[in-house]
C-alpha cells in the first residue's frame, strides 16, 4: 500500500465496553466515523459539521462490515488508519485500521479492520450527489496504491 494514511488517535472509554470488559463491537463502527471526522478537521480543513450546515452535504454510510484480529480493552490508547480504497463519482469505499502498542510497548497490536461505503448527499432528500471537487483532490493524496 502506498499513499498517505490519516492517523487518529482514541482512547477507548469505559462506557464503550461491555462485561467482558473489551469494546464492545459495534462502537468500532462509531470510531470509524469519528475518524472521519477529525480527517474532515485536518487534511480537509473544513469541520464535518460544518460541510453538513454549510455545504448542505452528508456522507452516510451505506455498506460496513469488519474483521476483529484482537480484543479491545478499556483504556486502549487505539491509534486508527485511514485510507481511501477507491472514490467513485458519487461515493467513497473507505479502510480503517486499529492497532496500539502492546502492553510492553514491545510491538504493535493489529486491533481490527473495517471498511465501509459512503454516499455523498444533498440534504435534505438524500439524493446522491457528486463528490466536490476539492474533497476529491484532499481524499486523492489517501487512495491505496497512488505514489
Amino acid at each position: 500500500m502506498s499513499g498517505d494514511v490519516f492517523l487518529h488517535r482514541l482512547r477507548v472509554p469505559f462506557g464503550d465496553i461491555d462485561q467482558a470488559q473489551v469494546l464492545y463491537f459495534p462502537r468500532l463502527f462509531h470510531y470509524c466515523h469519528l475518524t472521519m471526522e477529525a480527517f474532515f478537521d485536518g487534511p480537509m480543513q473544513l469541520p464535518y459539521h460544518r460541510f453538513l450546515k454549510e455545504r448542505g452535504l452528508g456522507l452516510p454510510t451505506v455498506h460496513a462490515e469488519a474483521d476483529y484480529a484482537a480484543t479491545i480493552p478499556y483504556g486502549t490508547d487505539l491509534e486508527a488508519g485511514l485510507t481511501v480504497r477507491k472514490i467513485g463519482r458519487t461515493s467513497l469505499d473507505l479502510r480503517f485500521r486499529f492497532g496500539s502498542a502492546s502492553a510492553d510497548g514491545s510491538a504493535r497490536v493489529h486491533h481490527a479492520e473495517a471498511r465501509n461505503t459512503v454516499v455523498c448527499v444533498g440534504l435534505p432528500g438524500f439524493s446522491p450527489t457528486p463528490l466536490p471537487e476539492d474533497l476529491r483532490g484532499v481524499l486523492a493524496r489517501y487512495v491505496e496504491g497512488a505514489s
